[in-house]
């Protein structure tokens, strides 16, 4: 998944939720705050549901554009309780050197 949109958009709770989503049996955005309203929810929430059975990931990497960010992120992976689910925030350049130190050593 990439997301590209303007500051404060909210592209970082959106990969949280993403991140939450997959990762969890429950369905539950309590965590987050949030409640699900819109159209075709019922439909969106069991095709999401199929596709998720199907390939339930073990671990969630978000990757973003500086430091920063990625500071950010990891604050809130740690609040929201991602970190011991397997939510992993990097740089692009923090996660190539990782790939290059386990692959080199």
């Amino acid at each position: 998944v990439s997301i590209s949109s303007v500051a404060g958009s909210g592209k970082t709770t959106c990969m949280l939720q993403t991140a939450f989503s997959c990762l969890n049996d429950s369905d539950n955005d309590a965590t987050f705050g949030h409640s699900r309203h819109g159209i075709n929810n019922d439909i969106n929430d069991s095709y999401r549901q199929r596709q998720l059975q199907r390939r339930r990931p073990r671990s969630v990497i978000i990757i973003t554009y500086n430091r920063s960010l990625s500071d950010e992120c990891k604050e809130r992976i740690i609040k929201c309780g991602l970190e011991k689910k397997g939510v992993w925030c990097y740089t692009i350049h923090g996660l190539i050197s990782r790939v290059a130190q386990k692959t080199c050593n």
